[in-house]
């Protein structure tokens, strides 16, 4: 009966790890290409940030024109944030036209030509620019844009050196995603743990 037990015990504790184990090697989030661009997107819908990535294992890119009177994305509308990332040169013609719930953009120092009216909407703009005041007077601005003029811009506004561009973007898991109980175990990596944690648990059963 007593050995029973442990094997029960033991078997218990490899579903709880595998259950443990899965979302570690859940598919992360892939960017979707925006048209005529060489560039893609992630949306996350409960902030409305949309945030403009490089794909294609490419070191630098631009986001293209947008010439329909549609939107680039579905619920373009709902978008409230943009954050454009390090690496991207350039804004194209209407780029964001459909983005009228649009607040912020973040803007790198990288992006040094804006075309013709890239925002729709009337509402106030803040842009948030990784750069100096004359870096920003620099970029060559396209006709139309009064909303981008009359915005509040911050300067300097990047906390981290962006370094070299990213080859293959992506978004890191968030460790509180992961199951809660591994992350209390001690050791220098999320699979250091795991092997802790297990060895403890065998190590305590076969104790009794």
């Amino acid at each position: 009966m007593k050995t029973f037990r442990k094997g029960g015990a033991v078997l218990l504790t490899l579903c709880m790890l595998l259950c443990c184990m899965i979302p570690a090697f859940a598919e992360e989030p892939k960017p979707i290409d925006l048209p005529g661009s060489n560039v893609g997107y992630l949306f996350d819908a409960e902030t409305g940030t949309m945030t403009i990535v490089l794909t294609h294992g490419g070191k630098s890119g631009s986001i293209g024109d947008n010439p329909n009177s549609g939107a680039m994305i579905p619920d373009a509308d709902k978008v409230k944030h943009i954050e454009i990332a390090p690496w991207v040169t350039g804004i194209g013609e209407r780029a964001f036209a459909g983005f009228t719930g649009l607040e912020t953009i973040r803007i790198p120092f990288t992006v040094r030509e804006i075309g013709d009216k890239v925002f729709d909407g009337s509402g106030p703009l803040t842009i948030y620019y990784d750069g100096k005041p004359e870096e920003w007077t620099e970029i060559e601005l396209g006709a139309g844009n009064e909303r981008i003029k009359d915005a509040i811009v911050i300067y300097g506004s990047f906390e981290d050196d962006p370094g070299e561009p990213d080859i293959e973007p992506t978004v890191e898991p968030k460790p509180e995603n992961l199951c809660r109980w591994c992350n209390t175990v001690h050791g220098d990596s999320f699979f250091e743990k795991v092997v802790a944690w297990f060895h403890g648990v065998l190590a305590t059963l076969f104790r009794r």
